[in-house]
């Protein structure tokens, strides 16, 4: 059982943390990320296409790629860490769609953590619609993008990115079997035939999961309120478990990705706006959910 005095002294090092790295993912200058002589994460602004016509909706995305034993975060990055963020700069008259965050590992770290992230190489992107008119010549696509990542300490890194693209007739590029890929990986609305029901009783969660195989991997990937805790995600046949461990204000709706299957096989399902009140259950709808926090409780070495 937790003591009250060991509840506190881990809230002022989860605060002390987060204000440390916010201050330097957020107020830190675009430079390359150097540890040890190796650059941790390269960061790369790619497209679907070549060249732009006027009107059309194209892919634009940041490709990265870490070094081994490394990892950046989701947009929920779980016990620790802080999401990765991109800032896109384009010129006048392009417009944005919502960024793509691909399914991410649920991973370990130090101090029994466990952390939604992304190893090894991750493209998160957005579908773009181009203006009705555009000038001739090159058309300049630029982004700002901030991560951390983390293996036994972490490392706050940056880069600023550019792309030219020309205008006029338009061609695959060479990266788009690199967005497909990427783009089967993203969650979607729930599969025809699956239900997704929640219950809540005192401090704990039952998601109970029908309509997949019997014994089929299942995992759930939940979307806190801020500053809202819960303990780590418990199986047992069909129903998932889940305990609050701190809510300022009481949990009535869950959003989250629930993930069915394992390796190459998972398949992410999104989970948006389930209302949960005590002792009733009710079935999910999917949708688009997002970030509504982050939180950093790391007793690992920051590196500036």
């Amino acid at each position: 059982m937790k003591t009250v005095s060991r509840d506190l002294s881990s809230r002022i090092l989860r605060g002390v943390c987060l204000t440390i790295c916010m201050l330097l993912f957020y107020h830190r200058p675009a430079v390359a990320q150097n540890y040890n002589g190796k650059e941790l994460v390269k960061a790369e602004l790619i497209s679907d296409v070549n060249a732009i016509k006027p009107g059309q909706k194209f892919r634009l995305g940041v490709l990265y790629n870490i070094e081994p034993g490394w990892h950046i975060y989701w947009k929920y990055p779980g016990d620790s860490g802080i999401p990765t963020k991109i800032e896109w700069h384009l010129p006048p008259g392009f417009k944005v769609h919502d960024l793509q965050w691909p399914l991410p590992l649920r991973d370990k770290e130090p101090g029994d953590l466990e952390v939604f992230d992304y190893a090894s190489e991750i493209l998160l992107f957005a579908t773009v619609e181009a203006p009705d008119e555009l000038p001739p010549g090159l058309v300049t696509l630029e982004a700002k993008t901030n991560w951390l990542v983390c293996q036994s300490l972490c490392v706050p890194g940056s880069a600023q990115l550019k792309l030219d693209l020309g205008s006029g007739t338009s061609s695959a590029s060479n990266a788009v079997q690199l967005f497909d890929k990427y783009s089967a990986q993203v969650p979607k609305a729930l599969a025809k035939g699956i239900q997704v029901q929640f219950n809540r009783s005192g401090k704990k969660l039952e998601i109970g999961v029908s309509g997949v195989p019997n014994g089929e991997a299942l995992d759930f990937y939940p979307f806190l309120p801020v500053e809202a805790e819960v303990g780590h995600v418990s199986r047992n046949g069909s129903k998932l478990f889940l305990s609050i461990e701190s809510e300022p204000k009481p949990i009535d709706r869950i959003e989250g990705v629930l993930v069915v299957g394992s390796g190459d096989k998972r398949e992410g399902y999104e989970i948006s706006g389930a209302t949960v009140p005590s002792t009733t259950n009710v079935t999910a709808s999917a949708g688009r959910f997002h970030i509504k926090t982050s939180r950093v409780a790391r007793s690992r070495k920051l590196k500036p």
